[in-house]
């Protein structure tokens, strides 16, 4: 983990803290109540190295994040930033939206609470923001707390309007990171010794499987559990079937039929490394399980009723071969970012059963 400091107005067991409610909008009925957790706190009840970040936070309702249409239902408001402070100094502006901090996704402030524990000054801590729509990454120094009192300008918070365009020039710095996973679609190609299949299939006079392996379908999902670990599952699988008539004896015809079902499933660990803002790389593996199912049968679809029980043939046979395996996969990974909610997963590995 990067170690990273943020200068923020939190809360240590030795602060004595204030809790206000402050309106942010313009004091006429006509703008919406949006009431936000301001915390105040002297810096000289707070331990020298705690780590400071220059702003302050507050919890998002609901009905306050459709009003600005932010997509999430996670992340906290910073309602003001201080002039000159780290949060300041890394680009934050208010009404920024905290999305993650040091690859943690930050759910409410009690969570923010909690992943800041233990960051001191100097530390350097990777965050994600939301503002105006867009997604802007970045890096925070957590600097030294002030001797002085920190005070909140409250009057200009109350000027503050929900949606206003921030003043002055971004200064964000957007940073490298490996996301937060997801679910998708998963076609494999898998290479499989088909040669005993293969020479089934040329007894019955078909075409025979390519040596270079089948495509198969099936679908991944992995969520990031922190540092750059993922932890997810996959599951894919192949089937295929083929039906001939028989025709030696022309006056008793049969059906002949092959279905070949192959699948395969297990539980994932990657560990990804981000190359740049869109190009991450991984390591891992998947341990589980696979499974290969061959069905031959040899029927008579024709009869005459009503004499079908004393037509049924004797020749008629099922066979069913299958194996049951454990499998384990070494896999590296590339993965191409397109969008915060849309990339293209390219993946390598070797099956072990």
């Amino acid at each position: 983990m990067k170690k990273l400091t943020l200068f923020v107005l939190m809360i240590a067991l030795a602060i004595s803290l204030t809790a206000e409610f402050t309106r942010l909008g313009d004091a006429d009925d006509s703008q919406p109540q949006i009431y936000y957790k301001v915390i105040n706190t002297r810096a000289e009840q707070a331990e020298a190295e705690t780590g400071y970040f220059g702003f302050s936070i507050a919890n998002l309702s609901r009905a306050d994040a459709k009003r600005i249409s932010y997509p999430w239902e996670y992340g906290i408001l910073i309602p003001s930033v201080v002039e000159g402070g780290p949060a300041a100094n890394a680009g934050f502006e208010e009404n920024d939206i905290l999305i993650s901090l040091d690859g943690e996704r930050i759910q409410n402030t009690y969570d923010f609470d909690r992943v800041v524990q233990g960051m001191s000054a100097g530390d350097i801590v990777e965050y994600q923001i939301w503002r105006d729509g867009v997604v802007l990454e970045g890096d925070i120094m957590l600097g030294k707390r002030p001797s002085e009192t920190v005070e909140l300008d409250l009057a200009s918070l109350l000027k503050t309007k929900m949606g206003a365009s921030p003043s002055g020039k971004a200064k964000t710095t957007r940073k490298r990171s490996v996301g937060y996973g997801g679910f998708g679609w998963t076609p494999t190609w898998l290479h499989v010794d088909m040669a005993d299949i293969n020479t089934i299939m040329a007894n019955l006079g078909l075409e025979e499987y390519r040596d270079t392996g089948v495509l198969t379908h099936g679908y991944t999902g992995k969520g990031h559990v922190g540092r750059g670990y993922f932890i997810g599952f996959q599951y894919n699988g192949f089937g295929d079937s083929h039906t001939i008539r028989d025709l030696s004896d022309p006056a008793d015809p049969y059906d002949l039929r092959i279905k070949n079902d192959l699948s395969l499933m297990g539980v994932t660990l990657d560990k990804r490394f981000a190359i740049t803002r869109h190009l991450v790389t991984s390591i891992g593996m998947m341990v589980g399980g696979a499974s290969h199912e061959i069905k031959l049968s040899r029927t008579k679809n024709e009869y005459e009723w009503p004499n079908t029980i004393a037509d049924i043939p004797q020749g008629n046979f099922n066979a069913d071969y299958y194996r049951d395996y454990l499998m384990i996969q070494p896999r590296a990974e590339i993965l191409l970012s397109f969008l915060p909610w849309l990339g293209l997963r390219l993946e390598g590995g070797y099956v072990y059963s």
